[in-house]
């Protein structure tokens, strides 16, 4: 016999934001394979609430299901019916959150970047890199015929782009639903969730959790069409780190690309309320149409456009490399000066090492001076009559 637990199931739901996403697990004395479950599962005729296949999670296999609850009731039913057919025991539930600070290494991990508690000040700093992207969508109604429009799938397309980078080395799975409950999953199941959450509310989180590299990979989508690549690792030489993130900027899908770099802040950290940067914070959240015409802080790795370089300096001491017709990328001679040393989060890099990028740069950069100049100043939505 096959029980159903539907209080869970809908704290699940609930959890899951109640746009009709769910998350099951089986219950069960006795261990099964997915693909046991699967072929005791209903058969998909393409309109089957469950979205993939069955996966094993540390709590037990779960399957992703979606649709409203006078569909899916009713099929979970069946699921329990034909369950119990097949000789499988247990019950159905909610899908079990996980909570992240129980994984102590990678707890400490993340600490080693905040800023030191006392008495801690000479505990090492691991290495954080960001791996950032700034993707072209489809125009929102205040900027009706904007060129920069380039179709709904492209922010598909670069999260199937950054959660494969993400699980490339393997690791558990977590997935963060919501904001609010993490649970873990398989890759798929991730991607599936990443992209819904994305589309839903605008922003979406996974991680992947590596004990034997103690490493841990984050893709992280947040305001507009930003996705941040984090890696942070206590054995993973910097080199490497960099090589992979370097290697998953020239390898994005560059047509929907408007700009890319490695930086030690993410998009949040670059974007948000703190000291007052060089670059205007405001002007740059508000016109992601112009994100392929100007940047923020150089990097030492970045990708740019023919509109950044055409407003260039001097990248005489920069080498840049042509990806494609309007893109390239544009990297420090001495990457050891940009990425050798790990940063904790608060921290900056050398003054005089960024005041020379800067001059290289340009007017590339968006000044407060520039956002000015080009109109790039308050929410555009309001200068709409």
């Amino acid at each position: 016999m096959v029980e159903v637990d539907w209080r869970s199931i809908a704290r699940v739901g609930k959890l899951m934001g109640g746009e009709g996403e769910n998350l099951l697990q089986l219950k069960s004395k006795t261990k099964y394979d997915v693909e046991t479950l699967d072929a005791a599962t209903p058969e998909d005729h393409g309109d089957s609430p469950a979205n993939g296949g069955w996966f094993a999670t540390p709590p037990g296999p779960m399957l992703f299901i979606e649709g409203l609850p006078d569909e899916v009731n009713p099929w979970i039913e069946l699921l329990a019916h034909r369950f119990a057919e097949g000789g499988i025991v247990g019950s159905l539930t909610g899908g079990r959150s996980v909570n992240e600070t129980t994984i102590k290494w990678a707890t400490e991990l993340g600490e080693s970047v905040s800023y030191p508690r006392p008495g801690l000040e000479n505990q090492p700093v691991h290495h954080r890199w960001c791996g950032l992207f700034g993707y072209r969508s489809d125009a929102r109604w205040w900027e009706a015929g904007s060129e920069w429009s380039c179709g709904q799938d492209s922010l598909g397309r670069a999260a199937d782009h950054a959660l494969e980078w993400m699980c490339a080395e393997g690791g558990r799975v977590m997935a963060n639903v919501d904001l609010r409950a993490n649970f873990w999953v398989d890759p798929s199941a991730a991607a599936t969730i990443f992209k819904s959450e994305a589309g839903r509310s605008g922003t979406a989180v996974s991680k992947v959790f590596n004990e034997e590299r103690s490493e841990t990979r984050e893709v992280v989508k947040s305001w507009f069409n930003e996705i941040a690549l984090v890696v942070q690792s206590s054995r993973t030489p910097w080199q490497e780190m960099i090589s992979e993130l370097r290697a998953a900027l020239t390898a994005a899908p560059l047509q929907w690309l408007s700009i890319a770099m490695i930086s030690h802040a993410d998009w949040a950290g670059l974007l948000s309320s703190g000291a007052k940067p060089h670059y205007d914070r405001s002007g740059y959240q508000w016109y992601p149409n112009r994100w392929d015409e100007f940047t923020l802080d150089p990097c030492g790795i970045q990708i740019l456009t023919d509109k950044h370089l055409a407003q260039a300096h001097d990248l005489t001491d920069w080498q840049t490399t042509r990806l494609d017709e309007h893109h390239f990328l544009v990297e420090s001679r001495d990457l050891d000066a940009w990425y050798s040393h790990p940063l904790r989060l608060h921290e900056s890099l050398d003054s005089e090492l960024m005041a020379r990028a800067r001059s290289d740069f340009g007017q590339m950069i968006l000044t407060s001076a520039l956002a000015k100049d080009h109109d790039m100043v308050g929410n555009p939505r309001f200068k709409q009559g």
